[in-house]
């Protein structure tokens, strides 16, 4: 059964929080020698009745806070990543408290001096020297036809995974949001679903690995969302493809961006959906542009009145992770024999072993390898700063703009009570929240639960006589 989170009796009193504000999208990105290939074997079109997948890429949000805030401090030496081998565990388990004090100081360094030089706003000025541009890997879940019937309204959702995982994790999900939006008293439909592979990770981490560092800002996913919502998903009203979209997806006019960037669109009911990380990249995009989404879904997201704990356990587990294996075969038997993996449903640890992992080429020595390696995600679970920026920024979030939090079982630990009671209540006006039975990672483990409440939370906002899921399922 789920239930909801009561608001705090006595208002939270956190310290406020420095916070800043996103770099200007580029109307013009420097030219490419080259536009990169799809780093994995095309997908059949068929996903489920009715809708077609396709994957596409499109140039990340440039240029980048990751790049420019380590460049504009010299003074702060690079963290190496090179772990023992895995069989010395105790020199590994000293490396990994090493490395992650190391990865954290940084981080806090960092925010000391931009807090110290908050009046040269170096950031929002133009790069002294060339950096890269990244990519982003996304995936289309498009009805090729009409709906079964004409009723309610179309909606594109937009989705942002979590740290660690890849795009295809909320397959399941997805596949839910579908049926639950196509039975005849839903009142609503789904026209397409976009999935993005954050720059670091998935898809996207296979063609990005050679620019990365040991700073990964979050701040930099919110940008990445808000530059594909603002630039890429197609201009006009959804039309059921004939065909597939290019591969590279055709950034739209310049007018068709400046309206996007002003009033939102005119011909899309757009709404943002994220967990964890993803959750945070998707309130920092309505925050950053209120315009934007409709309504947000945030998914037991990290935002943060405060510093916590935990981030620092989560940067060792990371730097401690395997990172390869002899086969596809063996990876999945071991996962089904840890806690963390056997929790998920059987169709999500599935699509991690297919998705998340990338075939390593026998002149390497074989097997496959995570997309995605343990440092980098030590390098997004060292970095708080934009965690707590967007509890700042919450608070101030246009109040037209509905918030849905579905938030994992309640914790024995106080602390953690306290800080998810302030984050759920940040902006209490047009505001619900529901726990449902999970722990933290529920696209993994209750992607039914969550489907039902993301689309019952869709039906109130659009459905003027729409039968609710939960009365029906």
């Amino acid at each position: 059964m789920s239930s909801s989170i009561p608001r705090p009796s006595v208002p939270p009193n956190y310290p406020p929080f420095p916070t800043r504000r996103f770099r200007d999208l580029p109307t013009v990105l420097p030219s490419f020698n080259s536009y990169p290939v799809l780093p994995s074997p095309p997908r059949p079109l068929d996903f489920v009745p009715g809708y077609n997948v396709t994957t596409h890429i499109i140039p990340a949000s440039y240029p980048r806070h990751s790049f420019l805030e380590p460049r504009r401090y010299p003074q702060l030496k690079p963290v190496p990543f090179i772990p023992p081998p895995p069989e010395a565990k105790r020199e590994r388990q000293a490396w990994a408290t090493d490395t992650a004090t190391k990865l954290r100081g940084k981080r806090a360094t960092l925010l000391q001096l931009r807090t110290e030089n908050r009046d040269s706003e170096v950031l929002n000025d133009p790069p002294q020297s060339p950096v890269p541009v990244l990519w982003n890997v996304v995936n289309r879940y498009a009805r090729i036809g009409a709906p079964k019937e004409k009723r309610g309204i179309g909606i594109t959702v937009v989705i942002a995974h979590a740290n660690g995982f890849h795009k295809e994790t909320w397959e399941p999900t997805i596949k839910h949001l579908i049926s639950l939006c196509g039975r005849r008293s839903s009142g609503i439909h789904i026209d397409e679903i976009w999935a993005i592979d954050a720059a670091n990770h998935g898809d996207s981490a296979l063609l990005n690995e050679k620019h990365f560092g040991d700073v990964f800002d979050w701040i930099d996913n919110a940008q990445d969302v808000l530059n594909f919502v603002e630039n890429f998903i197609p201009e006009g009203p959804f039309v059921a493809p004939r065909d597939p979209l290019p591969v590279h997806l055709e950034r739209v006019s310049s007018g068709c961006s400046s309206r996007r960037h002003e009033s939102g669109f005119h011909d899309r009911n757009v709404v943002g959906l994220g967990h964890s990380l993803g959750g945070c990249a998707i309130a920092g995009t309505a925050c950053a542009n209120p315009n934007i989404f409709h309504s947000i879904t945030l998914v037991d997201p990290i935002i943060l009145p405060e510093s916590t704990y935990r981030a620092e356990q989560n940067v060792i587990a990371a730097l401690l992770r395997r990172q390869s294996w002899s086969s596809r075969e063996e990876a999945k038997a071991l996962f089904l024999r840890n806690p963390f993996f056997n929790v998920w449903v059987p169709e999500v640890l599935d699509l991690y072993v297919q998705y998340a992992l990338t075939d390593i080429s026998p002149s390497e020595g074989g097997g496959v390898r995570l997309k995605m390696n343990g440092f980098q995600e030590a390098v997004c679970f060292a970095d708080e700063q934009a965690a707590r920026e967007t509890y700042q920024l919450l608070g101030g979030l246009d109040e037209k703009v509905k918030i849905k939090w579905i938030m994992a079982r309640s914790s024995s630990n106080e602390r953690v009570v306290e800080l998810t009671q302030a984050m759920v209540w940040r902006r209490p006006v047009n505001s619900a929240n529901v726990q449902v039975n999970s722990g933290h990672l529920i696209v993994q483990e209750a992607p039914l639960e969550l489907a039902k409440e993301a689309v019952y939370s869709w039906q109130v906002m659009y459905a003027e006589k729409a039968d609710p899921v939960w009365a029906r399922i």
